[in-house]
């Protein structure tokens, strides 16, 4: 399943007129077979709903890495039996620049889990570590 995340800005109305976010995940239409009348098209999702989802995704991730298993590392980045490879380092370091312009205190549980899942993907693997160095990630600097 593909998630659609984007961000809202909304200003209190208090006097200090801070801003906060607010990440909105739509999940896409069912295809044609996938007709059912228990799902809702285009349902919006809370900001803790996505951290019910996505954590445990990141820390299975950051499971099949442990133990130094060069094997999955490098596939991680690249998969060569596949017709399209999808560099997963790169797409968790874009995530987590993504997340990171938002913290708070419900998004902080997933940042420690994306940089936990990221220290996995590196450790003892200096072609990750590019990729990761090279990634949009400004959090970095």
């Amino acid at each position: 399943m593909c998630l659609k995340i984007s961000k809202k800005k909304k200003k209190k109305k208090d006097k200090d007129k801070s801003e906060t976010h607010e990440l909105i995940v739509q999940t896409p239409p069912p295809l044609a077979d996938d007709e059912d009348e228990s799902t809702d098209a285009g349902e919006v999702l809370t900001f803790s709903q996505v951290v019910g989802l996505v954590r445990p995704i990141f820390r299975i991730l950051q499971l099949l890495c442990e133990n130094h298993n060069k094997l999955l590392r490098e596939y991680l980045r690249e998969q060569p039996d596949n017709i399209r490879s999808i560099n997963l380092i790169k797409e968790v370091a874009n995530y987590l620049s993504g997340v990171y312009t938002i913290i708070d205190d419900e998004s902080i549980e997933v940042i420690v889990q994306v940089l936990e899942t990221l220290n996995e993907f590196i450790m003892g693997n200096v072609e990750n570590q590019l990729v990761l160095f090279d990634s949009n990630g400004k959090f970095f600097y």
